[in-house]
């Protein structure tokens, strides 16, 4: 009896299982979140890059300007140290000034910390001072003779020019520098003819000389 044929058998394949799907991982920027900014300290100054401003004050005294930048910048301490030593607050806007009285030359520097415990940049500029130049004019008068000038300094205001000279009614007088700079001497002397220097120094003790002859 011949076999019926068969029929070949199918050997079903197998699909290899899919991988599960992978975790995404959302990063978000800090600063979106709820979360406190540090403090940043900028103090005013015209042009440049340094954040910070001085003047120069009578007797030494530095008087200092600047700005907090934070989200809560009111009432925040600044403290300043170095060749100056002093702290104040800020108004509402961040804005602070103090007036302090510097030990010598040298660097200034300024923090702050905010509400939140977080500490600003610590700024920092170098004190510095400048010899002062001093000009002198002499000029006949009715009634004698006039001396005058004017002292470029950081703070010439207050400042003392002693003259020196031969003549008598000169030698060792001294004026007061006004705010603007200029001073002025008269003494009641006709015919008469020499030398006089004038001499001032600043707060820092430099010094400068001029002289004049008539």
């Amino acid at each position: 009896m011949l076999g019926l044929p068969t029929r070949p058998v199918r050997r079903s394949r197998s699909r290899p299982p899919r991988p599960a799907p992978r975790a995404r991982l959302n990063l978000q920027r800090l600063e979106s979140r709820d979360c406190p900014s540090t403090p940043d300290l900028r103090m005013r100054t015209p042009g440049g890059g340094l954040t910070f401003d001085y003047s120069n004050g009578p007797s030494r005294s530095v008087y200092i300007q600047g700005t907090v930048t934070d989200d809560n910048p009111g009432h925040l301490r600044v403290t300043l140290s170095g060749v100056v030593q002093g702290d104040t607050y800020t108004d509402a806007n961040g804005n602070f000034s103090i007036t302090l009285t510097a030990s010598g030359l040298g660097m200034i520097y300024a923090q702050t910390i905010d509400h939140d415990g977080n500490e600003s940049n610590a700024d920092a500029v170098q004190l510095v001072n400048h010899a002062p130049a001093i000009s002198l004019a002499a000029r006949m008068g009715a009634t004698g003779w006039y001396l005058d000038g004017s002292v470029n300094d950081e703070y010439p205001e207050g400042l003392t020019v002693t003259f020196a000279s031969a003549i008598p009614a000169i030698n060792g007088q001294t004026v007061t520098v006004s705010s603007g700079g200029n001073y002025g001497y008269s003494f009641n002397t006709n015919n008469l003819s020499g030398t006089v220097s004038a001499t001032v120094t600043d707060w820092w003790g430099e010094s400068a000389t001029v002289f004049v002859s008539f």
